[in-house]
């Protein structure tokens, strides 16, 4: 259009100077393809040459603000504008509303905190959860208590921080290996404890997860933390789960501070078994009441129980009575066997006095001695002795011999010695072996044949028998005059015992036949 022309000159006329340009039939046809990148609204005033009023949406006009503001001049212009930022440039993107262009151009914020800062507002949190690693809980954000914020952790400014609807999502998500009733009992200020128990390994019981000034008569407790571990709902659970090797009764005695009323062993000496009971606060004091200080204390449902695994060795009805009653009857010896350091076994009755026909080794009243006692001297040798032959263990035991024959090294010749008294008339008897340890044998054969295998088996079981030996009647060929003699001592033809290497001939004959070259009647040794 001619501006110089008009009435009134239109600010809007131009020149086309390019027979390129393309034309549109109105402004805002033209503005939308060919600035489509700028507001409408703006593009069309623009054109028409009016005062631009601005949208009055929103848009970041500095960024260091943390907040959005209005494309507009002042407060009213237009009605909707009430956080002027002035004019935005035309390349400038605008959102319909304050939150709209905190999600999207101020995304790393809190969107809750920079929606209220664009709008002038103060923002008090969200009151949603968040995590608390340092104290193991979880808190809210907002920063001023009241009915709704219970636990202020402060503001959150920042997107990045997760927030849960209550404190057991965020505890659940974020604190998951901590014990869940635990870390919302952390998060809630009004929290007593969680009333459920946890190991107290050190003290050998559990305690109660409740504050000292309520915590129940005999019970220990504290406010359980992280490492306080895994949390149950009874005593039992606690103790059977976490402090296994103590015995459970025990362990719960402890935790609740009632006496298990369970039987267990406090001294040998004592002969009995204690209860675990309160003899103080009984009627009339109980004297088998014991205390116990040792947490790995076996507990046992009866004194009997007891007695039989702790007090195996003691007469069961003599140790139940002083169980129960804090003493026991005269002891009557039982005559059964036990050990002695004498390397044999002994019998339990009186040394003092005539014994009976049935105590055949008096060792004493084993009343209170800290042994087994067996039925037999076998059994006791086969328990206590495994080392020893089990005749010569029950030999020495009765004050025997085993009439059996061993090896005894410290004798002169290559022959074994009979485990029989030496001032009997048997000349083979040695008495007993020095060394316990040594291997018997039934009878000098055996005996020769495995200990003395290299000599003359012949000679061994003899000289074992206490028989002098005087050869073989065999002959043998004595080289140093090459001649025949006769294996055996004495006069010619005899002419000494053979060696065990010799080779030796039933008859004068069959020597004298190997030497061929000797006249037979000059063969044998005269």
């Amino acid at each position: 259009c001619n501006a110089v022309e008009a009435a009134v000159p239109e600010p809007w006329c131009g020149t086309i100077t390019n027979v390129a340009t393309k034309t549109y039939a109105s402004i805002t046809e033209c503005c939308s393809k060919q600035l489509s990148w700028i507001d409408s609204a703006r593009c069309n005033a623009t054109s028409l040459g009016g005062t631009i009023v601005g949208s009055a949406e929103w848009y970041v006009a500095d960024y260091s603000t943390g907040k959005c503001v209005q494309d507009c001049d002042a407060v009213g212009t237009p009605v909707t504008c009430l956080q002027p930022g002035g004019l935005a440039e035309s390349s400038t993107e605008l959102f319909a509303d304050a939150e709209a262009c905190c999600e999207s151009r101020l995304s790393y914020l809190n969107v809750g905190l920079c929606n209220a800062t664009s709008n002038g507002a103060t923002y008090t949190g969200s009151e949603e959860w968040i995590v608390d690693y340092e104290n193991t809980r979880c808190v809210q954000d907002c920063d001023t208590t009241t009915a709704t914020c219970v636990l202020p952790g402060g503001i959150i400014e920042d997107s990045s921080t997760k927030t849960y609807a209550d404190a057991a999502a965020c505890c659940a998500a974020k604190l998951s290996y901590l014990d869940t009733d635990l870390c919302e009992s952390n998060s809630n200020p009004a929290s007593n404890g969680t009333a459920k128990y946890f190991a107290d390994i050190e003290n050998g019981l559990c305690k109660l997860d409740q504050e000292t000034a309520t915590c129940p008569t005999g019970y220990t407790c504290s406010r359980a933390t992280v490492g306080s571990g895994k949390l149950y709902d009874t005593e039992t659970a606690c103790c059977t789960a976490s402090l296994p090797y103590i015995d459970s009764d025990l362990c719960v005695a402890r935790t609740t501070g009632v006496p298990s009323e369970k039987w267990f062993l406090n001294d040998i000496a004592d002969g009995g078994c204690v209860q675990d009971c309160n003899a103080t606060a009984a009627a009339v004091p109980e004297p088998w009441c014991g205390t116990i200080t040792d947490i790995g204390t076996k507990m046992y449902d009866t004194a009997s129980a007891c007695c039989s695994k702790q007090l195996s060795w003691i007469d069961s009805a003599t140790c139940e009575e002083v169980s129960t009653t804090g003493a026991a009857a005269e002891y009557v010896p039982t005559e059964k066997w036990y050990y002695s350091i004498d390397n044999k076994c002994v019998q339990d009755c009186d040394t003092v006095g005539t014994p009976s026909a049935a105590c055949v080794s008096p060792g004493g009243v084993a009343d209170g001695n800290d042994e087994t006692l067996f039925d037999t001297a076998a059994l006791c040798c086969a328990k206590k002795f495994s080392f020893m032959d089990g005749d010569l263990c029950e030999a020495r035991s009765v004050g025997n011999y085993t009439n059996l024959y061993y090896m005894d090294y410290t004798t002169e010749g290559d022959k074994c010695t009979k485990d029989c008294d030496p001032a009997s008339a048997d000349p083979a008897c040695g008495g007993s072996p020095g060394d316990l340890s040594v291997k018997l044998f039934a009878d000098a054969t055996s005996c020769c044949s495995e200990k003395l295998g290299w000599a003359d088996q012949a000679q061994c079981v003899a000289e074992s028998n206490g028989v002098a030996y005087n050869g073989t009647e065999s002959y043998y060929i004595d080289w140093s005059v090459t001649k025949c003699a006769k294996d055996c001592e004495g006069a010619a033809p005899c002419g000494g015992l053979a060696d065990k290497w010799m080779t030796t001939y039933a008859s004068a004959a069959d020597c004298c036949a190997v030497l061929k070259w000797v006249d037979p009647n000059e063969c044998l040794i005269a």
